[in-house]
């Protein structure tokens, strides 16, 4: 696995939305067929929060910032 930068082309990566960590990250499995990529999945490196695995850094980003959203708009202020 290879720790991915928090910053996919130019929208960077919504604190986490469990602990509200900013060390969080874009990451990519190992396929371990050839060197072929593997998939993409956010994760928070304080809680080990992930999303769901994504077949591009693009959609994992957005997942992790969708995801964000939703927990948000489910508490009460």
């Amino acid at each position: 696995m290879k720790r991915s930068e928090t910053k996919v082309g130019s929208t960077a990566l919504l604190a986490c939305p469990f602990c509200g960590s900013k060390d969080v990250a874009i990451e990519e499995t190992d396929s371990g067929i050839g060197g072929l990529h593997g998939e993409y999945y956010g994760t928070c490196w304080h809680c080990y929060a992930e999303t769901s695995k994504e077949d591009t850094k693009q959609k994992a980003r957005r997942a992790w910032n969708r995801r964000h959203t939703n927990v948000k708009d489910e508490v009460p202020e």
